[in-house]
């Protein structure tokens, strides 16, 4: 009975959603980030050199995100929060770190807004992230918190 009603409040819930869209000037942020980028920067003063892929996923309201570098591999995706209206990305590294970004746009060129890392152990830092787009394939990271200084730079890889 119980898993009955589970399932008629999950189709209900769904099937409102249904009906929400996601604003074409928030896809069209999210799709800057699309792509295969190469990346170099510092972690807390360590240089690191990566590369990511960011596709969307077959609905296209969100994507699906995979990165290898000298440092942990990660997953993740990145979305819209319509409730905060934020661009939201949540990563989840191979070594057990999870770390929210949340951006606000504020203006063509640069998203600014806040981190979140959570460690293996459940402690918490809190941090300020800016990302600039630099060009039409290329965009600069810097995140600030009491535990990391990050910065980064990176270019979209041609096909």
């Amino acid at each position: 009975m119980f898993s009955s009603a589970v399932l008629v409040l999950a189709a209900s819930i769904a099937a409102g959603q249904a009906d929400v869209k996601v604003p074409a000037n928030v896809l069209a942020e999210i799709a800057f980030l699309a792509g295969v980028w190469e990346e170099e920067g510092t972690f807390s003063g360590d240089p690191f050199k990566g590369k990511s892929q960011r596709e969307w996923n077959p609905g296209k309201c969100c994507l699906i995100m995979h990165t290898e570098s000298n440092r942990a591999p990660a997953s993740g995706i990145t979305g819209w929060d319509p409730k905060t209206n934020e661009i939201v990305e949540t990563w989840y590294t191979a070594d057990g770190v999870r770390v929210e970004l949340r951006y606000t746009v504020v203006s063509a060129k640069v998203w600014e807004g806040t981190v979140v890392a959570i460690s293996p152990d459940g402690i918490e830092d809190k941090g300020t992230i800016r990302l600039e787009k630099t060009g039409a394939d290329s965009f600069a990271f810097k995140a600030k918190s009491p535990a990391v200084e990050m910065t980064a730079t990176a270019r979209r890889l041609k096909k």
